[in-house]
């Protein structure tokens, strides 16, 4: 029963994370904007993440953050981030680490993640952000995940979600001793 529990999550991930990349397509999926604290939204979803690395053996940190306010779709940027997440505890081993970071500069906000996992193989990392593209399926398969369902469309989700907030997901570094991530938001 867990297993079949497992899978239906994981299904059910897919096609939900099917539909907002749908709606994206369409432009039906129009931003829900609130004004909230940017910060408080990280530290969130830390804490959330933090029971997935502590079942694994994986430490997260987080950087002390300043008071960020900011208005724009909270629901979303919580999906950009766990995302972020749940990519870096898949492929961070056990006693691995993981650190987060929020910064302001240039008029728009970085969200860093960074991991000391196996990194991104050279050859995929131009693809990443390709809907249903997985860098190694068997890994994939061999990494369930809480927040995601390892059907190659995290990345691809957090992309659009950045820039429907002015901003992008990039890939600062990756090689065997670990990947980082930033996501910039333009500020408001």
């Amino acid at each position: 029963l867990e297993i079949m529990d497992d899978q239906v999550r994981r299904l059910t991930r897919v096609v939900t994370d099917m539909f907002t990349l749908a709606r994206s397509d369409t432009e039906k999926r129009p931003l829900i904007r609130s004004e909230f604290q940017l910060d408080r939204l990280v530290e969130e979803c830390v804490r959330a993440a933090e029971v997935l690395g502590s079942r694994k053996g994986v430490d997260i940190t987080i950087d002390a953050l300043k008071q960020t306010p900011y208005s724009g779709d909270e629901g979303l940027l919580r999906q950009l981030l766990l995302n972020l997440l749940d990519n870096a505890i898949k492929h961070t081993p056990a006693q691995g680490r993981i650190s987060v970071g929020l910064m302001t500069r240039n008029s728009h906000h970085q969200i860093t993640v960074s991991d000391t996992g196996e990194g991104i193989p050279q050859k995929a990392q131009p693809h990443i952000f390709e809907r249903f593209y997985r860098a190694d399926k068997a890994r994939s398969r061999n990494h369930p995940s809480e927040f995601g369902a390892g059907a190659g469309l995290g990345l691809s989700i957090a992309q659009w979600i950045a820039a429907q907030h002015g901003g992008q997901v990039e890939l600062l570094k990756s090689d065997n001793k670990g990947s980082t991530f930033v996501a910039t938001l333009r500020a408001n």
